[in-house]
């Protein structure tokens, strides 16, 4: 009996998490409808539209999972720094540099696929866990605020990528003589799920990253530390935990993640500073920041 009221007290604590992100969809479909309605069309076709557009078949819903890994990657870089009490804006400037830097190292790294594949990521993680480290050093240095630090710093590392990928490393064969790329990467590529759809091990890696973050924050000393140090970090310097430390360990960490979903989406010429709140803006959502509480 008691072995059973745990598990509908788990069950229902589950629940109360859901509940807030369905909410939120139901009411932005309401809204939408709403707006669309106003203006002369019919709302039900257009979600309708919507649905299908994004789950309305396999291959629909394969290209939905692809482009949702590096958003995983992104809110769940957003997820661990703000639910360890670290306000941090910047993962969208450290995909950009993540993604150049994969990018660049897949063209140029000799060896087997699978060898370029895996060290193009390592490469686009260690460059977000750079840029993450080097956000954390001047806040830290300079007794700044750490959100405004990482979102200034979103604007300093789309310039960079915008300077290389037009002037130093731009694909010379690119039908578009305008575009902003890289050359065509041949090799390193992910491979696909299933034949003849766009998934990619990405996605695996992303379910397992989160996974991985989860049990880290909440099953692991680590975890409790990295919470305790953002969230009370003078109650943590008593208990001889060194917020400072701890801010520099899971920023870093924030900033691998971000790297990595970088690598698995690529370079896009909008500025990222919007990319960075919408990232937010989708791990509140999700709940990930309490998830993490």
């Amino acid at each position: 009996m008691k072995q059973g009221n745990q598990i509908k007290n788990m069950l229902n604590k589950k629940m109360e998490h859901l509940a807030l992100p369905l909410f939120a969809i139901f009411l932005g479909f309401v809204i939408g409808g709403l707006v669309i309605a106003l203006s002369g069309y019919d709302p039900f076709a257009t979600i309708g539209g919507i649905l299908a557009g994004g789950f309305g078949s396999g291959y629909y819903l394969s290209a939905t999972l692809t482009r949702a890994t590096p958003i995983i990657f992104a809110g769940l870089a957003a997820a661990l720094a703000w639910g360890s009490g670290y306000p941090s804006m910047g993962a969208a400037g450290q995909m950009a540099l993540g993604a150049l830097a994969s990018a660049i190292t897949a063209i140029y790294c000799p060896g087997p696929s699978i060898v370029v594949c895996i060290v193009s990521l390592l490469a686009g993680s260690a460059v977000g866990m750079a840029v993450s480290y080097f956000s954390s050093y001047i806040c830290n240095r300079f007794e700044m605020w750490l959100l405004i630090v990482t979102l200034m710093l979103n604007y300093v590392c789309e310039n960079i990528c915008s300077y290389l990928t037009t002037y130093v490393f731009k694909d010379p064969m690119a039908s578009d003589a305008s575009a902003i790329q890289t050359q065509k990467i041949t090799e390193g590529i992910l491979p696909k799920l299933f034949k003849g759809y766009a998934v990619h091990g990405g996605f695996i890696l992303a379910l397992l990253a989160v996974a991985g973050i989860w049990f880290m924050m909440r099953r692991t000393s680590f975890g409790y530390k990295a919470r305790m140090g953002g969230l009370n970090p003078h109650f943590a310097d008593y208990g001889g935990i060194f917020s400072r430390d701890m801010m520099f360990r899971v920023m870093m960490i924030s900033g691998a993640l971000a790297g990595i979903g970088g690598a698995m989406g690529g370079f896009r010429r909008p500025s990222p500073v919007g990319k960075g709140r919408d990232f937010f803006l989708r791990c509140c959502l999700g709940g990930g920041i309490n998830n993490f509480n």
